[in-house]
């Protein structure tokens, strides 16, 4: 069956992958966990505006209650300073290390950094040395001491109850400069046009996501189909990690994955009744009604990263050959 030009794209990468060409992991950060107190931030002056609304409206409820049991008519009047118990602060940690104004403005920093270099595609070279000097910058407030402890095995499992922020989840690249991810968008004559790039972590999995879409050349194309129509390639990975190793994942390529979505459109041919009223289906809509999962009975070696950088809504990984990755969590899910 036809399913027009750009769906060329989508079967050429049932080719490479089964030809060993390899995708980089997309996404995730080190070890140096600490706890720090609100009053301990704040007596070393780590505390200012930038800080989020929510530990500044507890630190005013803290200190309020503080002043309100501290009133002249409830204090003994020989009763000194020294022996006032300090009101326990219910937001004591909501400040990490992640939450300091010097973190906060790394990753300010190389967010707007790969908004205008778009994902990395456009980096220079001057760009891309900041943007892993704000990436090393932002290791060193890595909040999560066991960020990859989702893909321990089953005998390495560990009491998680203190660990405030996981692997697991899908998250959206925003900055790499590995170059098989940058090399992907192949310009405005394409036969796919390149979407978003993410990373689905399901434990024992993580596949790399890739959103082709409609080429701008193929507007008014038969078989192009609508202009939201995609085609989702993942390529899926099987993840192990250890405690010895917290912040390292190894990977094995296990298989392919291709999902469709988008609409068909309706023909009204006038060249006879053997055409009119016939559906002509977009690769989206293909993938939609038949979507491909392939799995092989052997297990390749995939590579591994290093974890530098996990918090709540962004993370941070190193490939094993040195190239980054920024992930964040989007608020609205796409796959």
């Amino acid at each position: 069956m036809k399913n027009g030009s750009w769906s060329l794209k989508i079967y050429s990468a049932l080719l490479l992958a089964t030809t060993g060409r390899r995708m980089y992991a997309l996404g995730f950060a080190s070890s140096h966990s600490s706890t720090a107190s609100v009053h301990g931030y704040l007596s070393r002056g780590y505390f200012s505006n930038n800080i989020n609304n929510k530990v500044d409206a507890g630190v005013s409820r803290s200190m309020s209650n503080v002043a309100e049991d501290a009133l002249p008519s409830d204090v003994d009047e020989h009763e000194t300073a020294a022996s006032f118990v300090p009101i326990e602060d219910p937001f004591d940690d909501a400040i990490k290390p992640h939450r300091t104004p010097e973190a906060i403005k790394a990753k300010s920093d190389l967010l707007a950094l790969a908004s205008s270099t778009k994902r990395g595609f456009s980096a220079s070279q001057n760009q891309r040395k900041e943007a892993k000097k704000l990436c090393e910058t932002l290791k060193m407030y890595n909040p999560t001491s066991e960020p990859v402890y989702p893909y321990y095995s089953g005998e390495d499992k560990v009491d998680t109850s203190d660990v405030t922020f996981s692997l697991s989840g899908k998250w959206t690249l925003v900055y790499t400069d590995a170059p098989d991810i940058t090399g992907l968008d192949s310009g405005p004559l394409a036969t796919a046009k390149l979407g978003r790039i993410g990373q689905e972590c399901a434990p024992p999995f993580i596949k790399n996501v890739i959103e082709w879409k409609k080429p701008t050349w193929a507007g008014n194309l038969p078989f192009s189909g609508t202009d939201d129509a995609r085609v989702l390639q993942k390529v899926c990975t099987e993840a192990m990690s250890s405690p010895k190793n917290p912040r390292i994942v190894d990977l094995k390529l296990v298989g392919l994955d291709l999902l469709g979505f988008g609409g068909s459109i309706t023909e009204e041919s006038v060249e006879g009744d053997a055409m009119r009223g016939s559906i002509i289906q977009s690769p989206g809509e293909f993938f939609e009604k038949n979507p491909v999962e392939l799995r092989g009975p052997l297990k390749a070696p995939f590579g591994r990263f290093e974890v530098l950088y996990l918090d709540e809504d962004m993370r941070i990984i190193k490939t094993y050959q040195g190239f980054l990755a920024v992930n964040v969590r989007d608020e609205e899910e796409w796959f």
